[in-house]
């Protein structure tokens, strides 16, 4: 079965006007091959979805279109300046590469014919391994002049499992049926299936490559059921993985490539594989693990605080993830890494008055973890004036009926409670540092992690009392004699 570039015709008067003069062929290039039409790009037929509806932008913010002085591609952004597309997208038909200021870029979802906001590139780089016969290495980066703020696409690590089908998705501004004259103005996206890698072989033996490609769409491998398919002017755009999380969590797994003669949904249509060319992509673009260059706490509250991180800047985005001493993540936030502002986090729920080491900040995102930066966190007590019984710091609460309260986190520092009646009341990380309990009633009291350093127990009372402080000095008991 031969195989066909996905490059599609274009409204060609109105989209060279929207491009300064850029200009669009509208027929396909010449074969490279008796198997292989030129491929999808900037001067032939590119792929566009079949079976699929209109993008939404929430789900696609990183698709971009591609246009050169030959035809129209789709690309995405995988770093803060850089478009990866197809390189059939970035070459004529004689295999030369365009200058970048030939050519004009556009990102995120909307109609092509009414965009104002075309870039101009000021670099591409062509994968160095591309064999134009079987079309392995059909890869492009295109560097924009400066960082944008719009989100990115990030680069999936693994294959989806070789042997099984799996779920995903697929977008682009490719043409919507084999029959269709141009390409439509909004770009379309659609559900789909990769297929496993034997399938993939059967149906393109003379030119697929396991080893760097993947499929997707067209008929299942029982012939039953057909899925949504790229098609021309599609090519070099993006077939992701959903991720458990909202769109940013997808993984670009693959970009379109080739199809069938027979037709764009005849049979599975080739994607070049993201993880087996991530090392040369990573090495070109600088897009890896973000680090941290400083991590320190710049204000605090009585149960809050709140920590200003500086990282260095770089093409990727990031989740910077504050680590409790616990281990657990508390607190994060995912951050534009190339905007070098700092940023504050704010960890809440914690207790007043304590200095607390074993916080942790690092960042997170497909390409790696970084290394930690401790923090150590310190609140402010509870005033006085908040404590609902009054209570300070020295304080005679000699003889007092504090029963019930809830005196969790408050200062008693050196406070006088002898003989006060604090049946059930919560003690829980109170300041009882040097505090007179002489005589006082504690039972059922909740004593769990109060400083308890200092205190005087004589004659106090608390069966049933629980107490998981390390740095108490009353007996077992709690009951000093």
């Amino acid at each position: 079965m031969g195989i066909r570039g996905l490059v599609a015709t274009v409204f060609v008067a109105a989209l060279a006007s929207a491009t300064a003069g850029v200009g669009v062929a509208t027929a396909a290039g010449t074969s490279p091959s008796r198997n292989i039409i030129q491929q999808p790009g900037p001067g032939g037929v590119t792929p566009l979805i079949i079976g699929g509806h209109d993008a939404r932008a929430a789900t696609w913010p990183y698709l971009a279109s591609v246009i050169s002085t030959e035809g129209l591609c789709t690309g995405e952004l995988v770093g803060a300046r850089w478009i990866l597309t197809a390189r059939h997208c970035v070459t004529s038909s004689t295999g030369a590469v365009f200058s970048a200021a030939s050519m004009r870029i556009a990102i995120g979802v909307g109609p092509l014919l009414s965009r104002r906001s075309w870039l101009i590139p000021v670099r591409i780089v062509s994968f160095p391994g591309y064999h134009p016969v079987t079309s392995t290495g059909d890869l492009a980066l295109i560097e924009l002049p400066a960082p944008t703020t719009r989100q990115t696409v990030e680069l999936a690590s693994t294959s989806p499992d070789p042997t099984q089908s799996v779920p995903a998705r697929i977008a682009g501004w490719g043409l919507t049926s084999d029959n269709a004259t141009t390409t439509p103005n909004f770009p379309q996206e659609a559900s789909t299936m990769v297929w496993p890698q034997t399938y993939c072989s059967q149906s393109e033996p003379s030119v697929y490559d396991t080893a760097t490609e993947i499929c997707a769409g067209g008929p299942d491998p029982t012939q039953t059921r057909q899925y949504p398919s790229v098609c021309n002017g599609d090519s070099g755009g993006p077939l992701t993985v959903p991720g458990s999380g909202g769109p940013w969590t997808d993984r670009l797994v693959g970009i379109t490539d080739f199809g069938s003669d027979a037709g764009c949904d005849a049979a599975p249509n080739a994607f070049q594989s993201i993880p087996a060319h991530l090392g040369w992509i990573l090495r070109t673009t600088g897009i890896g693990t973000v680090p941290i260059l400083r991590a320190h706490q710049t204000a605090a509250g009585h149960s809050n605080a709140v920590i200003t991180v500086s990282l260095r800047a770089s093409q990727a985005r990031t989740t910077v993830l504050i680590i409790g001493p616990n281990g657990q993540a508390i607190a994060s936030r995912r951050v534009q890494a190339w905007h070098q502002r700092p940023l504050r986090i704010t960890v809440a729920g914690l207790v007043p008055g304590l200095t607390v080491r074993g916080y942790r900040v690092i960042t997170a995102n497909a390409y790696g973890t970084s290394r930690a930066i401790g923090v150590v966190l310190v609140t402010h007590p509870v005033p006085c004036v908040l404590a609902a019984h009054g209570a300070c710091p020295a304080r005679n609460l000699t003889g007092r009926n504090l029963s019930g309260r809830n005196l969790a986190g408050t200062d008693l520092r050196a406070a006088n409670l002898a003989h006060a009646r604090l049946v059930g009341t919560r003690l829980a990380r109170a300041r009882l540092t040097f505090a007179n309990l002489t005589g006082a009633n504690l039972t059922g009291a909740t004593l769990a992690g109060a400083q308890l350093s200092g205190v005087v127990w004589s004659h106090t009372t608390c069966p049933d009392a629980t107490d998981s402080s390390t740095n108490t000095t009353a007996p077992p008991s709690c009951v000093g004699h």
